[in-house]
């Protein structure tokens, strides 16, 4: 679903003449850089996904009253 939305909205973007730059990565208008665009874009799904589920578990965590550190000691 993530993936379709990017997909339009870059199509969107191109359509009406805009072309997004990063400042970190020198990403090409070549093969390598469409590659390379797809990755990183993984990437970043990936991170957001599994931070996601680290968040979820220190909620569950809280509610319980419990921690990673003992706090008491």
């Amino acid at each position: 679903m993530q993936m379709l939305l990017v997909c339009s909205s870059k199509q969107k973007l191109k359509k009406n003449g805009v072309r997004v730059l990063s400042a970190r990565e020198n990403i090409t208008d070549d093969a390598s850089g469409i590659l390379m665009e797809s990755v990183l874009e993984e990437m970043a799904e990936y991170y957001s996904a599994e931070l996601s589920q680290k968040i979820r578990g220190m909620d569950i965590n809280a509610q319980k009253c419990m921690g990673d550190t003992d706090v008491f000691k």
